[in-house]
């Protein structure tokens, strides 16, 4: 297996480190996410909120969503797979 870069020029990037000054960036809120040219952006809408964004590039589609992490004490319980 071969190990990752991590020499800041492939990413992930830290909220705090500096990106490519060549490649912009779309702010969507949560997520920065770099502006490739001939993507589509489709957001999904969840009433009043966008709950997804789905990026559209030929044939292909990739859809992020966010979602926020259980609190203690709120009846929901995670097992290890």
């Amino acid at each position: 297996m071969r190990p990752l870069a991590r020499d800041g020029a492939h990413g992930p990037w830290d909220a705090a480190e500096p990106f490519h000054p060549r490649v912009r960036r779309l702010d969507l809120g949560t997520l920065l996410v770099a502006d490739v040219n001939g993507v589509t952006l489709r957001p999904e809408q969840r009433g009043q909120e966008v709950g997804a964004v789905t990026f559209v590039f030929e044939k292909s589609a990739l859809q992020l969503q966010l979602f926020h992490a259980a609190e203690a004490g709120d009846g929901m319980t995670c097992a290890a797979a």
